[in-house]
């Protein structure tokens, strides 16, 4: 259970430091994946976008080993503004494939700042995210905006994934095999908890904003560990169901309660 309580231990802020087997391990696939995928092997420029703990960088290390191995990959580009916008057009020009995680915000104060097309292509197709850019046409099969902030990460059969991977996955360490947190991993296995757990978060997604990956790992790490950290001794605490409404942690948790 190390790999998950990592999770909530950094809640606010995840480092990317994942090993490439909890990368693989932890990656819960949809169909951004395979467009992804897809544009690079015909060489083509992926601008993966989004908020802060959207997966831009996940996504990308994830990918990595079934890319072209000639891909130029920037992994994060909010460090590096000023190479950007040439990056995307030498390219762009050599018809090679490149894949860049950035920022939203980041990479419309590039575009704006470049004045030049691209700039004006990606800065459109940002700021009009579900109209089709006009007078760009020889970029929109070309450049591809990719913007994981509009995902919705709460769905019925991603969550319904992410419960599969905790069930098949993740077991007690081996100095507290009767601890709290094994328990509550224990008791998620059963169907008709999966099944309700499904429930009450996809049915949430209506009316709750859009959550990162990041947080709705923390949040089931947290639901199953609460603060309990392997090594320790046996702790009398919280069930799991507690554990989701008994908190100030805000966030996902603040919108189940209201739900």
């Amino acid at each position: 259970l190390k790999v998950l309580q990592s999770y909530y231990k950094s809640f606010k802020n995840i480092a990317e430091n994942k090993s490439d087997e909890e990368f693989q391990l932890l990656h819960i696939e949809d169909k951004v994946e395979n467009f992804v995928r897809d544009r690079l092997n015909n060489n083509k420029i992926v601008i993966v976008t989004g908020s802060p703990g959207d997966g831009k960088t996940h996504l990308i290390k994830y990918l990595q080993p079934n890319i072209p191995s000639n891909t130029k990959i920037v992994l994060d580009a909010n460090e590096n503004t000023d190479e950007i916008i040439k990056s995307i057009e030498d390219c762009h020009q050599k018809k090679e494939p490149l894949v860049i995680a950035i920022n939203e915000g980041v990479l419309l104060n590039c575009a704006e700042k470049s004045n030049t097309e691209i700039g004006r292509y990606l800065s459109s197709c940002i700021l009009y995210q579900y109209e089709t850019p006009q007078n760009y046409n020889k970029f929109a099969e070309e450049i591809f905006l990719v913007n994981l902030k509009n995902r919705n990460n709460l769905n019925r059969e991603k969550i319904q994934r992410i419960l599969d991977t905790i069930a098949e996955t993740f077991t007690p360490c081996e100095n507290c095999p009767d601890c709290l947190a094994t328990e509550n991993l224990k008791m998620i296995q059963q169907g008709n908890i999966k099944e309700k757990l499904v429930e009450l978060l996809s049915r949430s997604s209506v009316f709750a904003p859009h959550f990162t990956m990041r947080e709705i790992w923390a949040f089931f790490s947290f639901m199953i560990n609460n603060s309990h950290q392997c090594g320790g001794e046996k702790i009398e605490g919280m069930n799991y169901y507690n554990n989701i409404f008994d908190n100030d942690l805000g966030g996902i948790f603040e919108w189940i309660k209201q739900f």
